[in-house]
């Protein structure tokens, strides 16, 4: 279990708080999330996949954290991601 805090006011943006660690900050791209979905979308094309660059558990992983994110906020306390189903 942890805890991600991002705030764009701070730098770093992004410090990760792991029970059984030390926090840090990991290395993100320079790019913004959609220019890397878009870039891997077009190059799976490009290379005539024929699977998508993710699974849809990936997507559900990702949803399951933005739902977490959004509830965090509402209720001003951290939110397990496992609860978001």
């Amino acid at each position: 279990h942890g805890i991600a805090v991002f705030d764009l006011g701070r730098d770093p943006e992004l410090i990760v708080h792991h029970t059984a660690s030390d926090p840090f900050t990991p290395e993100l791209p320079q790019q913004p999330g959609w220019e890397l979905q878009v870039s891997a979308f077009l190059n799976a094309i490009n290379a005539g996949a024929r699977t998508a660059p993710v699974t849809l558990e990936d997507s559900l992983r990702v949803t399951r954290v933005l739902l977490a994110e959004r509830r965090s906020i509402e209720a001003q306390r951290p939110i397990e991601i496992d609860s978001c189903k």
